[in-house]
């Protein structure tokens, strides 16, 4: 069973403020190794703030948020190296962890701004601490890892520090009443893992 609750306010007609939280979940199940081990769910518990605001007669849209995210039994997947049978031979495989409580905070701002009728230009920052809980990685010599690796406090997967997002759309219409959009986006973001295993 999850829930998720909320309040909002509304301080000027183009403002808005708001507070919630929410749980979810992720279901376990049974790595398929020899003997198969099982892994627990995973449950999660969401706080968030922020607010929505319209500018300059609804040309300048900015939203600004932080939230933090309790995770217990956190779920990471990577690769392990398994016996086949009595054979003395071994086979990677993939193999899901719980990594006891990890958190994740952060603040997203993001800005919509309408230059033209035909133009609009995007700019967002997001700025995260993410961090698995207790959890030390067994040895894997297939993959660089000689000796068990604490996990514990150290970057979730795929979660930069900070990222900053640009995009510019423009329009153009024709005489008909068509029209289409040409424009780019780009990312820029601080370096990070991209598995668990930050041994490697």
């Amino acid at each position: 069973t999850t829930y998720k609750a909320g309040v909002e306010f509304d301080p000027r007609e183009d403002s808005m403020v708001y507070a919630q939280i929410a749980t979810g979940f992720k279901q376990g199940g049974l790595n398929m190794i020899v003997p198969p081990e099982e892994y627990k769910p995973e449950e999660l518990v969401a706080y968030e703030f922020g607010s929505k605001n319209r500018f300059i007669n609804g040309r300048m849209q900015l939203n600004l948020e932080g939230y933090y995210y309790k995770y217990t039994n956190m779920q990471a997947q990577m690769p392990v190296s398994v016996p086949i049978a009595d054979t003395g031979a071994y086979q990677g495989v993939q193999k899901i962890f719980n990594a006891e409580e990890g958190t994740n905070k952060g603040i997203d701002i993001e800005m919509d701004y309408l230059v033209t009728q035909n133009d609009k230009m995007n700019i967002a920052l997001a700025l995260v601490d993410a961090k698995y809980g207790e959890f030390t990685l067994p040895s894997n010599p297939d993959f660089g890892g000689t000796e068990p690796f604490p996990l514990k406090d150290r970057q979730v997967a795929m979660s930069p520090d900070w990222c900053i997002k640009l995009g510019y759309d423009h329009t153009v219409r024709l005489d008909n009443g068509a029209f289409f959009m040409v424009g780019f986006d780009t990312k820029i973001s601080d370096g990070y893992w991209t598995t668990a295993e930050q041994y490697l």
